[in-house]
């Protein structure tokens, strides 16, 4: 019984580690100079058949609210460290995908990092229970109650290596709490994840 309590207990401890990195970070992030941030896959857990194409279209802004919010806390790390890494501007990520009429869900990682011409590419996934952009005045029909912070169950931040096609680094956050926008869950989110990122010169 001690036993199968303690594989319990150090499979929990694995399943709640916040970050995942291959064994050969180092030597990856020194070959990149260039990455791009894609939109943020955002899911709102509202169900409702009728308001579905409303839903989706909030999520796509969200994702886009999102991808701004990681970009300038990227930007903020690179200054204060004065990394030698450069991020494509969201602009020009989001313009040379949408000409391509590129489906991200449907592409390889390491396709979509040859077609942005970067050595690595982030990307994110966050699920909320209400949207964080223009909530009150789109969502008036759907959700009851004062307020209308978004509380967020799930996010996480990869980045994927052009070369190898592979994810190298993950920092997974569970049950993160609740936020009024988009910028406030950027900043709480980088604030946890920066002390390990990546391309820290501190980090082995």
């Amino acid at each position: 019984m001690k036993q199968f309590l303690l594989i319990i207990t150090v499979i929990f401890a694995i399943s709640c580690e916040p970050v995942y990195k291959a064994e050969n970070t180092a030597q990856i992030v020194k070959q990149h100079r260039t990455i791009a941030i894609l939109p943020t896959r955002a899911l709102i857990e509202i169900k409702n058949t009728g308001e579905a194409d409303k839903i989706k279209a909030q999520e796509k802004l969200e994702g886009q609210k999102l991808q701004s919010g990681l970009y300038d806390r990227f930007q903020e790390r690179i200054k204060i460290k004065n990394l030698d890494i450069v991020i494509l501007p969201n602009d020009s990520t989001n313009k040379i995908l949408n000409k391509t009429n590129i489906i991200i869900s449907q592409t390889s990682y390491q396709k979509i990092a040859e077609l942005l011409n970067v050595d690595a590419i982030v990307v994110s996934k966050v699920s909320m229970a209400k949207p964080l952009t223009n909530a009150e005045a789109f969502f008036s029909s759907l959700l009851a109650g004062p307020g209308f912070n978004s509380k967020v169950t799930t996010a996480d931040i990869s980045i994927i290596d052009r070369s190898s096609g592979r994810m190298f680094w993950n920092f997974t956050w569970q049950n993160s709490g609740t936020f009024v926008s988009a910028d406030a869950l950027t900043k709480s989110l980088m604030k946890s994840a920066v002390t390990r990122f990546p391309y820290n010169p501190e980090i082995k």
